[in-house]
This record gives structure tokens, C-alpha cells and sequence, in this order.
């Protein structure tokens, strides 16, 4: 039998999982992860609102191939009035008690009720757009969604999908920006997983080009090569960057080169 550290461990990955998804894609994603964690030949995951269980909807739903056998768990939750986790087994899927496909879908319902109410306690959710990759521990790619495959080949039309168009940063840094998308990364026992999405910073408070200025300082740039890299004089590079200094209400480069790296929204 699976050892129950390894269901736990498979758990604390989907709350993390979690952070880096729209609401609407919880119940997609993990039915995606958990398939591929257990070796499933699909699961399906319905509720319904309220108690009655003649009127599900289907959540979310990953499938790779027929199964030989199927647990079904039926339990209730926050977020809905009841659900339904179907896990489609086959030869080579883990074995487990049905207790313990229970007690999986007990965590993967508690874990999409605890982002739920994140969310909702802070008002914020990863944006529309949020495409996801996975990498192995050696950095090689493994897999993505649609999402952030459109956003590659938007920025790389070339894009052959087999590795990365872009260099990871060390292990400390949470996130990057990379051809106006803001790159998220998150370091996993199991692997690394990439969260993409448009960079919306700041869009409401400065102008496209004290954006452009600001990116340029981000990357190292002085006056003079910001001059030369967006066409400007190297005065008006400075009367935009402190612009930008104003409206962020920050102080210096580092500081800013600091808000940028964390992503924050630059909202008033």
C-alpha cells in the first residue's frame, strides 16, 4: 500500500498548485495533477449546489486512457453541497485502499475550499490568462498547458515546445519578467513548476513608456542606453523614471528593481 506520507506530500502540492491558478481551474488542474501523481486513467470531479445529487455539474475532468476499475467518492464541502470524485484505475495506478482514495479526495475538495477562501479574504485571484508549465528536478520540460503554450509562441513563434525560450533565475527569486509576461516560479519536492501570465503591473498608474524606462533600469541600464534602446534622450529617461519613483511612491533602484521582481500591481 501507498505510504500515507506520499498522499499528504501529493496534497501540500495541489494547495500550492493552487496559488498559481484562476478559480475556474482548480478542479481541472487537480484532477490533471493528481492523474498523473497516482497514475490514474482519468478522474472526474462533479458537484452540485446544494444537497441534491441528481443535479451535479462536471467540475473538472482529466482522462488518458480507459480503466479497469473505479473509486468513487461521494462527500461535502464549503464550495459546493456535495461532490463526487471518480479516480479511474488501471494496471499500472497505485495501489490503495478505497479509505485512502477517500482520504485523497477529502484533501483535494479541502484543498480547492482553503484557496477559495484565500481568494475571497484578499480579493485577488492569478489572472485569466495564467498559463502553467511543469519541469522534472534537472530542469527539463514535461509538460503545459494551452494556455502557456499560446503565450510562447506569442512572444517565440518558433517555439517547438521541448524546452524553456528563457533561463531560470536562482532557487530565492520568485519571479521574473520575460518579454512582457511575468514569469512565476515554484520549487516542488517533485519538480519546478512555471506560472505565466501578461504583466500587468503598474498599467493603471504609469504610461506605457515609464514602463518601458522602468524596465530598462530593471535590467541594468543607465540613462544613456535607455536613450539608446528606446530612442529617447537620456533626460527624458531620467523624467520618467522619477515619474514612475512618484507615482510607486518608491525610493531608488533598488527598491524598485525589488517591487518589480515580487510582481505587485502598482495600484493606488
Amino acid at each position: 500500500m501507498l505510504a500515507t506520507t506520499y498522499i499528504v506530500d501529493r496534497l501540500n502540492n495541489l494547495y500550492a498548485l493552487a496559488a498559481e491558478l484562476p478559480q475556474h481551474k482548480y478542479e481541472e488542474e487537480f484532477c490533471r495533477q493528481v492523474s498523473e501523481d497516482f497514475s490514474l486513467a482519468y478522474c472526474q470531479w462533479w458537484g452540485c449546489d446544494g444537497d441534491d445529487a441528481r443535479k451535479r455539474s462536471l467540475l473538472g475532468e482529466y482522462s488518458d486512457s480507459p480503466a479497469s476499475k473505479t473509486v468513487v467518492c461521494e462527500l461535502s464541502s464549503a464550495s459546493h453541497g456535495c461532490h463526487r470524485l471518480v479516480f479511474g484505475l488501471m494496471g499500472k495506478s497505485f495501489e490503495m485502499a478505497d479509505e485512502a482514495w477517500h482520504a485523497l479526495a477529502q484533501g483535494m475538495v479541502a484543498a480547492a475550499d482553503n484557496a477559495q477562501r484565500f481568494v475571497g479574504s484578499r480579493m485577488v485571484s492569478a489572472p485569466e490568462d495564467t498559463g502553467v508549465a511543469w519541469l522534472n528536478n534537472d530542469g527539463k520540460l514535461v509538460r503545459f498547458c494551452n494556455a502557456f503554450k499560446a503565450h510562447m509562441l506569442a512572444q517565440l513563434p518558433s517555439w517547438g515546445g521541448s524546452s524553456l525560450p528563457f533561463s531560470l533565475p536562482s532557487p530565492d527569486v520568485e519571479g521574473f519578467v520575460w518579454q512582457g509576461l511575468y514569469i512565476r516560479v515554484l520549487h516542488l519536492n517533485e519538480g519546478i513548476r512555471i506560472a505565466a501570465h501578461t504583466d500587468r503591473r503598474a498599467t493603471n498608474v504609469l504610461t506605457e513608456r515609464e514602463m518601458d524606462v522602468v524596465r530598462c533600469i530593471v535590467d541594468g541600464c543607465s540613462f544613456k542606453e535607455v536613450g539608446r534602446r528606446l530612442g529617447i534622450s537620456p533626460s527624458t529617461a531620467s523624467s520618467h523614471l522619477y515619474k514612475a519613483y512618484d507615482k510607486l511612491k518608491l525610493r531608488g533602484r533598488a527598491a524598485l528593481v525589488q517591487w518589480y521582481s515580487r510582481g505587485e500591481t502598482g495600484a493606488a
